[in-house]
């Protein structure tokens, strides 16, 4: 006999919608899921803003090791903000990624400069978007090459490298005509 007061029938996403809380849309999606992002630069900066790459605080929680150095900087902790943010080798990486574009605000606050960057085109913001996320995974795997094989890149030559990889994939996927302000622009970018 079926329920006079249930009109719908019962779905499964229908009880999962219902179990979980409402979760508020995140600002960092756009510049995650960018169409200029290779898939593992994106997951990786995807698992950076979710805080679950294994940096040595997450190994410290887990339980499988017992010390908390950094890499490069002793007696600091390697966390997540420290990794991206704040240690010489990202900071210095940053700047130069920031000279190089042109460009300044503060790293953490790139994804507003996306939402809030309307003076910019949309291939300018796209392009900026990719840099910086591709400069996460460098940043990460530069990391991991510093730890298991001893070699540390120069910020300028990592830089370098990551500029000229989205712009070769940039001229690679862009089928339509640009804007002579964007064409201008792309053609400023130093290497």
């Amino acid at each position: 006999m079926k329920d006079q007061n249930c009109s719908q029938s019962y779905t499964v996403a229908g009880g999962y919608k219902w179990l979980l809380p409402p979760s508020p849309k995140v600002q960092w999606r756009y510049v995650c899921w960018n169409s200029l992002n290779l898939p593992r630069t994106s997951f990786i900066y995807w698992a950076s803003r979710l805080q679950r790459l294994l940096t040595r605080d997450r190994i410290i929680e887990m339980g499988l090791v017992g010390m908390t150095h950094a890499l490069r900087v002793h007696f600091a902790h390697e966390t997540h903000g420290h990794l991206f943010y704040n240690c010489d080798f990202s900071t210095k990486c940053i700047r130069v990624l920031q000279q190089r574009l042109r460009i300044s605000f503060p790293p953490q606050s790139f994804v507003q400069w996306y939402a809030s960057g309307r003076e910019r085109s949309k291939l300018q913001r796209k392009f900026v978007c990719a840099c910086f996320v591709s400069l996460t995974y460098e940043i990460w795997h530069a990391r991991n090459i510093a730890r298991l094989q001893g070699q540390i890149v120069r910020p300028e030559v990592l830089v370098f490298k990551l500029i000229n990889s989205i712009k070769q994939r940039w001229s690679k996927r862009n089928h339509h005509i640009l804007t002579q302000r964007d064409q201008v622009w792309i053609d400023s970018v130093r290497n």
